[in-house]
């Protein structure tokens, strides 16, 4: 009984972790692609390459 919470807290927690990674990729990505599409009128060749 005890083992299975045991396990059950550790897969909570590696669930949670990749969540975590997933969502700071997602919002780095993003914050990414507004940059490059906030610049692109300034800078230009700059940004694609």
């Amino acid at each position: 009984m005890r083992q299975s919470f045991i396990l059950l807290l550790v897969y909570t927690f590696e669930i949670i972790i990749l969540a975590r990674q997933l969502y700071l990729s997602y919002i780095t990505g993003e914050l990414k692609n507004y940059i490059k599409h906030s610049l692109k009128p300034l800078y230009g060749p700059l940004v694609q390459s």
